[in-house]
């Protein structure tokens, strides 16, 4: 062994002139150390990229209308549809694929099988199984 061997059986040494502080209190002392996890947090959210909703040309919103109108329950889907994102302005265009339940011209919007429900104003491109 090592020239410390006698050391590992020896009491651990006491202060005469401090009280051992209890483990709450040694704990607090690093409490201003846990706000840096929630820093780095929102260090890492601003840097995330989003981007902006795209806006439709005349051409591609009448070929999507033309699309729309064509649809009927029971339709296979792949929709390219914008979603926002919930903690800062933009989001992402996600692909959607499911069967159509209802086309609902009044509220704008297609609802799915899967319980999920897409607004007109969000799509980018839709294409159908034929």
């Amino acid at each position: 062994m090592s020239d410390y061997s006698d050391m590992l059986s020896m009491p651990r040494p006491q202060s005469l002139s401090h009280k051992k502080m209890p483990i709450i209190e040694r704990a607090a002392q690093f409490l201003p150390y846990a706000t840096l996890g929630d820093y780095f947090d929102s260090v890492e959210e601003q840097n995330r990229i989003t981007e902006l909703q795209r806006e439709l040309s005349e051409q591609d919103t009448e070929l999507l209308n033309r699309k729309l109108q064509a649809l009927s329950k029971g339709d296979a889907v792949r929709i390219t549809h914008f979603a926002a994102d919930k903690k800062k302005e933009g989001g992402k265009y996600i692909i959607t694929a499911g069967t159509v339940r209802q086309v609902d011209p009044v509220y704008r919007c297609i609802f799915l099988n899967n319980a999920e429900s897409i607004a007109f104003s969000d799509i980018l491109n839709l294409e159908t199984d034929e």
